[in-house]
């Protein structure tokens, strides 16, 4: 019995080994996944090190130093064309720009004076010039005042002159240049109103071909010869007009100032060229129309007829679009001048109204 046991373990054993050596023979095989077919975009990273600069750098600097007190931005921000960037503390500019306006208001004092004593020294020495040649005083006395007047000229012709504009470039600097007729309406001293019509003028580079380039400097042409002397009756008779080599050949008062043959010849006014072609007729209470004759220094500025007002007023000015016709406008100003409406005008001795403009005047193309 024990024997057969045995026997069975064994031939168990034996097909176990069987099935073992089989199993080893067989093969396993590859396991995949398995998916369907679509479009993707695949998408390849690359790290890297880099340094980010701007294709155009701006440095800032200020054209004043001093201690900033304000910054209105921070780093990184952005900013426009005109925007605040920061403050620096203003006091010491603030000062100099105080101590540089109480030294203009001196210097304009004092020119202010001069020309003052200028005037009384002219005044005087026209006066003993009269009484000299009347026998009236002896040539001592007359030399004397022609000293007095030399000095008070030589003080005067160190005044600076005043700032020269930015250069204006404009055909008009040519093509205005020529003969020209002037028609307007005046009030005379005599209060009497009168018409002008086609007054012979001319519109000049210069006084003379010395002041050509000066005035040129200043954007300016000048109307030699302005008419505004009418008789009673309406009627008007050209006014000479005297050029910077005319006075000089007269008197060895000129001769021996040009810069007052430059200021007193004329009759004459300026027309002003701006940017863009704009065009005005500037007036100063400083500026002489013409200080050659028996009548006095004549001036040349805007007055308010309605309300009795003077001003060194603009006058604007239009030219037509064949630039045959020019016209001389009323100046409508601003607070600056009581907003009054003021026309162009001419004063003796600066005060007394000697020819006051009533309406616009137009100068017509002659050649």
């Amino acid at each position: 019995m024990k024997n057969k046991k045995l026997y069975v373990i064994a031939a168990v054993a034996i097909v176990i080994a069987i099935l073992i050596a089989i199993g080893k023979g067989k093969e396993t095989g590859i396991v995949v996944n398995l998916s369907k077919p679509s479009v993707t975009t695949i998408t390849e990273s690359i790290p890297c090190n880099g340094k980010i600069q701007p294709v155009t750098e701006v440095k800032i600097s200020p054209d004043v130093s001093g201690e900033i007190v304000q910054l209105e931005v921070e780093s990184g921000d952005t900013i426009r064309k005109g925007d605040l960037l920061l403050r620096i503390k203003p006091d010491i500019y603030i000062s100099n720009k105080e101590r540089a306006e109480a030294s203009l208001n001196s210097s304009k004092a004092q020119y202010l004076q001069q020309k003052a004593n200028l005037a009384q020294a002219e005044l005087d020495h026209k006066r003993n010039t009269v009484l000299y040649n009347q026998k009236a005083i002896s040539q001592s006395e007359y030399e004397k005042s022609l000293t007095q007047l030399e000095i008070v000229v030589s003080v005067v012709g160190t005044t600076p002159a005043k700032p020269v504009p930015t250069r204006i470039e404009s055909d008009l600097f040519t093509s205005l240049l020529g003969e020209w007729e002037v028609s307007y309406s005046l009030i005379q001293f005599n209060n009497v109103e009168v018409g002008i019509k086609g007054a012979k003028v001319t519109i000049a580079a210069g006084t003379d071909d010395n002041s050509a380039e000066y005035y040129r400097s200043y954007n300016r042409l000048v109307i030699q010869g302005w008419p505004f002397n009418v008789w009673g009756d309406g009627t008007h008779e050209p006014m000479p007009y005297y050029s910077p080599a005319d006075l000089k050949d007269a008197s060895s008062y000129w001769a021996n100032n040009p810069q007052l043959a430059e200021r007193d010849c004329g009759p004459k006014i300026f027309l002003e060229i701006g940017k863009g072609g704009v065009v005005t007729v500037p007036s100063s209470k400083y500026e002489y129309f013409y200080n050659w004759s028996e009548d006095g220094e004549m001036n040349f500025f805007g007055a308010d007829i309605q309300n009795g007002w003077t001003a060194p007023a603009t006058f604007p000015v239009t030219i037509s679009e064949d630039g045959n016709t020019i016209t001389i406008g009323a100046c409508h100003s601003g607070e600056e001048f009581g907003y009054g409406i003021y026309r162009p005008a001419v004063f003796r001795y600066g005060t007394e109204p000697w020819a006051l403009a009533t309406s616009d005047i137009v100068l017509k193309r002659v050649k």
